[in-house]
């Protein structure tokens, strides 16, 4: 089943999330997005000042109806919304129930776990991949490990 969008980047507004919006706006112009957030006005300016065609979706980590109004719309989350344990318990717990994929920039291992124990089982079983800790916060840690990787003598 096609979705109307392809990515949705929640939380767009922040630091990251700006840098996120211009790399898609800059690399994959032919992609369906949309970006989503907690204030409308701070959306509006960062789809004109980017000159940013996409829709915008006004959502609280705490609206239930407000996330699966744009969770239910798209094929993947990218969640750049933290403090990630008080912003995306419910954006995660949207994608699980719509199938829909979901990452984010997390280093909030805490929580991370969290997610494992309460959404694993279920998004396993529907083909739902849920893939926190990309980059950012955990680019250290994914470097390091590639660095001893490299280094070592003995087959991965």
């Amino acid at each position: 089943m096609d979705k109307e969008f392809q990515i949705i980047l929640y939380g767009a507004t922040g630091f990251t999330g700006k840098l996120c919006a211009e790399y898609l706006k800059n690399n994959y112009p032919e992609i369906r997005w949309a970006i989503a957030g907690r204030d409308k006005e701070k959306l509006e300016n960062l789809k004109e000042s980017l000159n940013l065609d996409c829709k915008i979706f006004v959502a609280n980590g705490d609206d239930k109806e407000s996330v699966d109004n744009f969770v239910s719309r798209t094929e993947v989350v990218l969640s750049t919304a933290g403090p990630f344990a008080r912003y995306s318990t419910k954006v995660v717990e949207a994608c699980v129930e719509c199938k829909t994929h979901y990452t984010d920039i997390t280093g909030e291992n805490h929580w991370v776990k969290g997610l494992i124990d309460r959404f694993h089982d279920k998004a396993a079983l529907d083909g739902t991949r849920i893939i926190p800790s990309c980059g950012y916060d955990s680019i250290p840690s994914d470097m390091g490990v590639f660095f001893s990787v490299t280094r070592s003598e003995k087959p991965v």
